[in-house]
């Protein structure tokens, strides 16, 4: 049964499939909703349905307070959802997570009465919230916050990730500009064969960019091509809206992924990208997730 958690807000356990693996929490208000909205958080990284330092648990709340129902979710093997035959616990990026999305998100209409299905999630759960949208999960709308992957395969190299390319590029860039670091340099004390080799990286990688760039303009189709897919989701009508703290290195990778057609979707109102200043990645302090807080709430109204 219901159980109250705030003032005015209560909130339940359910299951979101009919094979009692998919877990979820419920949080609403208690008074009749005025609109029918449900909206999915999932899992950031291998947490629990509570997020990093409970922010799921904050967001849930403070949505249902505003007449959302909001659903933490746990995808399957994460927190309390068994996991899919032949994927072991604690996988943080699975190939079965786009279908768990959607079937949450048909848990939701069909079950819940929801009239709009929005999901979201940070790092992790941005990735897969979005990868349901391009699957065709039916969604509304999908909030992508500090993405670090937009194609993940298994094996995918942990010592470099691309993520971590971009943030030593941009590193770097902030270093040429120091007296001090060239003084490092010139002392030794810099890992120079490092430094050329995550530059050589970037340099193939902006290469292949650029070619892939004119391959779109000539409508050449291509693999993993996020500009496709940000195209895919828009012509279905799902809003798709991004949003990063200031320096997150997911954000270098959207622009150079996505290319111009980010700017081209910009223009037509169906992405949008937004910065919150001086946030770090998991939001860690509660005034940090306070501004999430508030830049949602602008947005969902």
């Amino acid at each position: 049964g219901d159980a109250e958690v705030a003032d005015g807000v209560v909130e339940r356990p359910l299951f979101l499939d009919d094979e009692a693996r998919l877990f979820g929490v419920l949080s609403r208000s208690v008074l009749p909703p005025v609109q029918r909205r449900v909206m999915l958080i999932l899992n950031a990284g291998a947490n629990p349905h509570v997020g990093f330092g409970r922010l799921h648990v904050l967001l849930a709340r403070r949505l249902a307070a505003a007449g959302w129902m909001a659903v933490r979710v746990d995808l399957g093997g994460l927190g309390e959802s068994l996991p899919h035959p032949g994927i072991p616990e604690q996988t943080v990026y699975p190939p079965t997570a786009a279908g768990d999305v959607a079937a949450a998100a048909r848990h939701a209409r069909e079950r819940l009465g929801a009239e709009r299905v929005e999901a979201m999630g940070v790092c992790a759960g941005a990735y897969h919230a979005f990868k349901a949208a391009v699957a065709g999960a039916p969604l509304d709308a999908v909030t992508v916050v500090n993405p670090l992957v937009f194609f993940w395969k298994p094996g995918t190299s942990l010592a470099l990730p691309p993520y971590r390319a971009a943030q030593a590029v941009a590193g770097y860039g902030q270093a040429v500009r120091s007296a001090e670091k060239w003084r490092k340099l010139l002392r030794g004390e810099v890992a120079v064969r490092e430094i050329v080799a995550v530059l050589s990286r970037h340099a193939v990688t902006r290469a292949r960019e650029q070619l892939r760039e004119g391959a779109r303009l000539v409508r050449w189709p291509l693999r993993e091509d996020l500009a496709q897919e940000l195209a895919q989701v828009a012509a279905r009508g799902v809003a798709v809206r991004f949003l990063f703290s200031v320096g997150d290195p997911g954000e270098a990778l959207l622009r150079r992924g996505a290319g111009r057609t980010l700017a081209r979707l910009g223009r037509r109102g169906a992405v949008s990208v937004r910065q919150l200043p001086e946030c770090d990645h998991s939001f860690s302090r509660a005034w940090m997730r306070e501004a999430l807080w508030a830049h949602l709430a602008s947005v969902g109204g």
